[in-house]
C-alpha cells in the first residue's frame, strides 16, 4: 500500500523529479588513470576534482558512479570505504573547503573490462542527500583502502574544465591536474543520479496530489 502510494505521488511530478541519471561524464576512454585515493596506513591521500554544471533550479544528488583500476590490481572487495565530496567553483577551480561531504554505501564488482593489465572495478554508491544549487561544481569520489587507486579518465563534457588535484605533500591545496600529471586530462569518468529540486509551487501540487490520492483510497475502504 504505502509503495502504490508514493508511486502515485511520483506520478504527480514532472518528468525528472523521480529519481534519475543527473550527469554522465562518460565512460573510461583508456588514456590514463589518475590516483584517487585514501591510505590510512600510510596517512598519504590524492583527490582528484572534475567539474559538472546544474541548471536551475538545482539538484538533489544522492547517488554516484564511478571505474578504477588498483596499483596492485586488485578486484572487487578491496576498498574499504568510498569518501564523496562536492566543491563549489570559484573562477573555474574548486574552493579550497568542501561544500558536503558523505561516505557513502556501495557495490562493487569487476566490469570484465581491463585497463593497463589490471581489471576495472565499478563502485555504484548511494549517501544521504547532498542539495545543489544551479551552477558549476566539482566532485570528488575519492576509495579508501590499502592501496593505490586509479580513477579512469574519460572524454568529459563540451565546455568542461579539465581536472584539478591536491595530495598530502601539497597539505590539500588544489593544483591544475598537468602540475601531477605533465599535462591536463579534460575529464574522470562519473554518473552523478537523483532528483532536480522542485518549484516551490510544485511543491504544494505534490503533497495536495499525494494527500487526494490518499483521501480517495482511504474512501474506498
Amino acid at each position: 500500500m504505502m509503495r502504490e502510494f508514493l508511486a502515485a505521488a511520483c506520478l504527480a511530478l514532472p518528468a525528472g523529479a523521480c529519481p534519475d541519471l543527473l550527469c554522465d561524464n562518460g565512460s573510461p576512454n583508456g588514456e590514463n588513470g589518475l590516483p584517487c585515493l585514501d591510505w590510512p596506513s600510510q596517512r598519504r591521500f590524492f583527490e582528484v576534482a572534475d567539474d559538472f554544471n546544474i541548471a536551475e533550479p538545482g539538484w538533489h544528488v544522492d547517488r554516484a558512479g564511478l571505474s578504477v583500476v588498483t596499483e596492485d590490481g586488485h578486484g572487487a572487495g578491496f576498498v574499504d570505504a568510498v569518501r564523496v565530496r562536492f566543491f563549489e567553483d570559484i573562477g573555474d577551480r574548486p574552493a579550497e573547503g568542501y561544500y558536503a561531504e558523505r561516505m557513502a554505501d556501495f557495490t562493487d564488482y569487476e566490469t570484465g573490462d581491463y585497463y593497463f593489465d589490471r581489471p576495472e572495478v565499478r563502485f555504484e554508491c548511494t549517501f544521504d542527500r547532498v542539495t545543489l544549487a544551479a551552477g558549476k561544481w566539482w566532485v570528488v569520489l575519492q576509495p579508501v583502502l590499502e592501496d593505490i587507486s586509479f580513477w579512469l579518465t574519460s572524454d568529459g563534457l563540451a565546455g568542461d574544465q579539465p581536472v584539478w588535484a591536491s595530495d598530502w605533500l601539497c597539505g590539500g591545496d588544489w593544483h591544475p591536474g598537468s602540475f601531477f600529471f605533465g599535462e591536463d586530462y579534460e575529464g574522470v569518468n562519473f554518473q552523478l543520479s537523483g532528483t532536480i529540486v522542485p518549484e516551490p509551487g510544485l511543491i504544494s501540487l505534490v503533497v495536495a496530489a499525494a494527500l487526494s490520492i490518499g483521501y480517495r483510497r482511504l474512501r474506498r475502504r
